[in-house]
């Protein structure tokens, strides 16, 4: 059977190019278990999805774009698509973008059931990279052009009023809702390599948001971040340079991960300290992760999903309760599913778009096989485990030369804990089980210098998890 989808990754930035993949999948069943089907088909198979923005648990805005093969300038006949749901999926509005036809369709933000802002680029060094806005429900859109080509790839609003736009070193703020824009200074914002930018295969889950704090991964293996709204940008190094940071996902300020990409294959990338530095983690069982989703007031909960198969590894939906540390991988919630987006606002209010698998699902056009498109509605809920809820995990001396002591205090429940000692390769090294106490000790002097991670760990889960630097 011919293999049947050809999707695009875009490398941005201003003068970026596109490049064209082709995806296999093969036949597997889709089962929901968790996740709902609530819209089955009403995107073309010939289209894909980009992004989706949660504003509620009823209302959810998604866009997507035609993904037909192409090199060079955006085609003329590209077709931005909005689709909106203000019913908890039961009932979808479908809307062209007129406005926006000849341009490709990148990120959306819904700030409520009638108002979103989507961006746009069109590869053309003409191009102003302009923003489409709606405050009727998508029945009408004003045309906005940030400064400095900046509305070309990611968007993203704290509030009803303020917002960031970036378009790799172009960035512009707003304070009114998007109708005016104003440049964020060149001084406040890295410097990037020539031949760096941000390589996405979909927006909805390549950059991560917490309060003020946004995080934005580039080609060569590093991560941009603000605390400030946008105002100000530092940048750190992630994993290797021939590294691509595919999608990017934080419970909290501080604790978040990653999934770095080369030729077929995918790295998991894990910090603590609010993407200072990044420590490796063990593989992930679907293959390429190029979707990654926090679960709010759930830590240490991350949902993944690929849109790509490597090494016979059909894609799959899974979550791990422990920051992606081996071993705590849940069963697939979805199997032969290519997940393209994925937003989470609580536990039990989500949405994931993306492609199927299935042979039932192939749509034929003009002679070529495809793939029907879904959009899933969560339908359970994530287990947050509260029964035992750690206040504080302490850990001194840190770094350490052997002896090092975790302090406990702040838990509750009587419930016993085991701490676990584990390398950088996700190993076990060292462990104490049933503990009850405030604080734990645990010597290290034999192991090799390095990082590692103490997690504390309740009924199979894992509650906290600290780095541990072992000197000399």
């Amino acid at each position: 059977m011919k293999k049947h989808l050809l999707s695009t990754r875009r490398s941005l930035g201003v003068g970026g190019s596109v490049a064209t993949l082709l995806l296999c999948c093969a036949f597997s069943t889709l089962s929901a278990q968790k996740w709902t089907p609530v819209s089955v088909g009403l995107l073309p198979a010939n289209f894909d999805f980009w992004s989706i923005s949660v504003v509620s648990a009823d209302v959810m805005w998604a866009v997507g774009d035609s993904v037909m093969g192409f090199s060079g300038p955006t085609p003329a006949n590209a077709r931005p698509i909005v689709m909106r749901t203000v019913d908890g999926g039961a009932n979808w509005d479908y809307r062209v973008v007129n406005q926006a036809v000849g341009r490709f369709a990148f990120d959306i933000v819904g700030l409520d059931a009638n108002t979103a802002i989507f961006t746009t680029n069109r590869f053309t060094a003409s191009d102003t990279r302009p923003v489409f806005k709606t405050t009727d429900g998508g029945l009408t859109w004003k045309t906005i052009t940030p400064p400095n080509l900046a509305g070309g790839v990611f968007i993203h609003f704290f509030d009803a009023q303020n917002g960031l736009v970036v378009n790799r070193t172009s960035m512009a703020t707003t304070a009114n809702g998007g109708d005016t824009w104003t440049a964020v200074p060149a001084a406040n914002i890295p410097t990037l390599l020539s031949d760096e930018f941000n390589l996405l295969s979909s927006t909805a889950n390549h950059n991560a948001q917490v309060g003020d704090r946004v995080w934005i991964g580039t080609s060569k293996g590093r991560v941009m971040r603000t605390l400030d709204r946008g105002l100000h940008w530092t940048i750190a190094q992630a994993t290797t340079p021939s590294e691509n940071v595919e999608t990017i996902a934080f419970t909290d300020s501080l604790n978040g991960v990653a999934a770095t990409s080369g030729l077929n294959y995918s790295k998991l990338r894990t910090t603590s300290d609010g993407g200072q530095t990044w420590t490796p983690l063990a593989s992930a069982p679907m293959g390429e992760v190029g979707i990654l989703a926090a679960v709010p007031d759930a830590p240490n909960h991350y949902l993944a999903g690929s849109w790509l198969s490597v090494d016979a590894k059909e894609p799959y939906i899974a979550l791990n309760t422990a920051g992606l540390t081996a071993g705590n991988w849940g069963p697939a919630l979805i199997d032969s599913f290519y997940l393209r987006g994925a937003k989470f606002l609580s536990p039990t209010v989500g949405y994931a778009v993306g492609f199927s698998g299935k042979k039932a699902d192939i749509v034929i056009i003009n002679g070529v096989e495809w793939n029907r498109n879904y959009i899933l509605k969560w339908t359970g809920s994530v287990p947050t485990h509260e029964a035992r809820v750690l206040g504080s995990t302490n850990i001194s001396p840190n770094p350490t030369t052997g002896m090092i002591t975790l302090n406990l205090e702040g838990t509750i429940s009587a419930q016993s804990i085991t701490v676990k000692i584990m390398d950088s390769m996700g190993r076990e090294v060292a462990s104490r089980s049933s503990i009850n106490e405030t604080s734990v000790q645990f010597d290290l002097s034999h192991l090799p210098t390095g990082l590692y991670m103490a997690q504390v760990v309740s009924d199979g889960k894992v509650l906290s998890v600290n780095k541990v630097q072992v000197m000399e």
